[in-house]
């Protein structure tokens, strides 16, 4: 009876020791996914941030082209309106230029003054304010008239 008791808890060990083999196995297969997994991460995080520093050196690189150009092309614009730029540059985040729809900018509740405009244009025609008005407009967005305005819903 002893001896037969014995067996069958031998037998039932021996059974454990299987089950926790075949866990151990399986632990470990989880383990060598989850390395592999975690060293791709790694790779992608070491990739990306290779690009990004990269990339964060051409965008400084721009900025600091974009300020270059910015002295010369401020300087060929009158005083008052360059004034009013930047008042309302320092309003809207940084953004001093409005679409402008017929003679209007869109938020503006006058009309803009094109006779104004263009004798100012036509006094300010020197090659500095050309590349100044080049400038300024590679900023903008093209003039649409109202037809042309995608339609909104409130």
């Amino acid at each position: 009876m002893e001896v037969e008791s014995l067996g069958r808890t031998r037998s039932h060990l021996d059974e454990k020791i299987l089950t926790l083999m075949d866990e151990v196995e399986t632990a470990r297969a989880a383990a060598e996914e989850a390395a592999a997994k975690l060293a791709k991460a790694r790779k992608t995080y070491e990739v990306k941030g290779q690009y990004a520093a990269r990339h964060q050196v051409e965008l400084e690189s721009a900025l600091a082209e974009a300020r270059a150009a910015r002295e010369p092309a401020a300087q060929a614009i009158e005083p008052a309106i360059l004034k009013r730029y930047e008042f309302l540059a320092e309003r809207k985040a940084g953004i001093g230029v409005e679409r402008v729809v017929g003679n209007s900018a869109e938020a503006a509740t006058q009309p803009i003054p094109t006779r104004s405009c263009a004798r100012s244009a036509k006094k300010k025609a020197s090659s500095s304010a050309r590349s100044a008005a080049g400038f300024w407009s590679s900023l903008t967005t093209r003039p649409e008239t109202r037809d042309q305005r995608p339609e909104t819903r409130d």
